[in-house]
């Protein structure tokens, strides 16, 4: 499919649609509207470009695809790349992306295992009783003090 066939074409003014093939090549400012065809918010650049619209301050930076695609936060302190610098802009992109890309998830030591688990042990105790506090403890003694009726003179 190409964007001509998109029944929105002539409506849309979305500078990346998902439909395009070269949108690897396309630039995109936060400012700017973003593809709102049914079907096509499940593309990975169209969710990440709607958590930048909605976050980041800063919208004189341009994102591209591939850095859409790479990013794995968003704070509002995110920012693309600056439309008016000289540098050579693939460059520019290749250490946007290695700055901002994804991890591979976290990665677990096996100590960092075992401590994990020593932890999920001792939070068992903490199970809540229908009868207790969040703690695991009895609900403490509730005193009533009954006023004693004063001497009559």
């Amino acid at each position: 499919m190409t964007p001509r066939d998109c029944p929105r074409f002539d409506s849309c003014d979305a500078p990346l649609c998902p439909l395009d093939e070269d949108r690897a090549k396309r630039t995109w400012f936060p400012d700017e509207p973003i593809c709102d065809r049914a079907g096509m918010g499940t593309t990975r650049f169209v969710k990440i470009q709607r958590r930048i619209a909605k976050a980041v301050v800063l919208t004189d930076t341009f994102f591209t695809v591939p850095m859409l695609e790479a990013v794995d936060r968003i704070r509002p302190e995110t920012t693309g790349l600056d439309p008016d610098s000289n540098a050579n802009r693939q460059h520019r992109e290749l250490e946007w992306i290695k700055k901002h890309r994804r991890g591979p998830g976290r990665v677990w030591t096996p100590e960092a295992r075992a401590l994990q688990a020593e932890r999920a042990r001792g939070l068992a105790s903490f199970q809540k009783h229908p009868r207790s506090n969040v703690s695991g403890a009895p609900e403490p003694e509730i005193r009533t003090f009954q006023s004693t009726p004063s001497p009559t003179p």
